[in-house]
């Protein structure tokens, strides 16, 4: 995966705003770039397959330098499907679920990329967890995925722009610019959200398409 400065996305962004420390344009930036990849579910990242070991059911998944773990996409074990449970469904309808031994057919998701499995696996499997997360970028980082840039700058400038606009007693302040830069940047999102779904479901692997790394 290839990733950009973040001074390539200020340095889009300043040609539309002036008069902002550059501090807080590339915080705007940054918190609009994660807020599109949670929202839109464009960046996907296959997993590393790991190997499931006897008596353990928590996981930690894939670690990344500028990223983080929105959520997970899908998660396999030797192939077959877990289904994503949250963890009342369970201790309301399966409230001895944490004692149950087994091949898993679930996972509940735990914040900070870690994953619990239904059922206490009984042997190892190896490689045998395998899946899809959905990623956005770490608060605070320096890098931006290359892609965010080459489709969709507009979009995150007109997000970044509309927050910087928003803020109260500021030089910069336009609340009614910022109005229209929100509604914009909601516009594209939606177009985003609609590409990451469909291009999820062909697996399609084209450059304005949600990414499989």
């Amino acid at each position: 995966m290839r990733f950009l400065a973040l001074d390539a996305f200020r340095d889009y962004l300043k040609r539309d705003v002036v008069g902002v420390p550059t501090p807080v344009m590339e915080r705007a930036m940054v918190d609009t770039a994660i807020e599109f990849c949670v929202k839109s579910k464009l960046w996907h990242h296959e997993m590393d397959a790991q190997t499931i070991k006897t008596g353990i059911a928590d996981y930690t998944l894939d670690d990344h330098r500028y990223a983080s773990i929105a959520d997970v996409n899908q998660l396999m074990w030797n192939g077959a499907l877990l289904t994503p449970f949250r963890w009342d469904e369970l201790d309301r309808d399966y409230p001895h679920w944490r004692k149950a031994q087994g091949q898993a057919d679930g996972y509940c998701f735990i914040e900070r990329g870690e994953i619990r499995l239904t059922k206490i696996p009984l042997s190892d499997a190896v490689l045998a967890l395998t899946g899809t997360l959905i990623l956005k970028p770490k608060r605070g980082t320096d890098h931006l995925p290359e892609f965010l840039y080459e489709d969709w700058i507009v979009t995150l400038s007109a997000g970044a722009r509309s927050s910087l606009h928003n803020m109260k007693a500021k030089d910069w302040t336009d609340e009614n610019q910022a109005t229209k830069l929100r509604n914009q940047f909601e516009v594209e999102l939606n177009d985003a959200r609609s590409i990451g779904i469909r291009a999820y479901s062909t697996k399609a692997r084209v450059r304005t398409q949600a990414r499989f790394f």
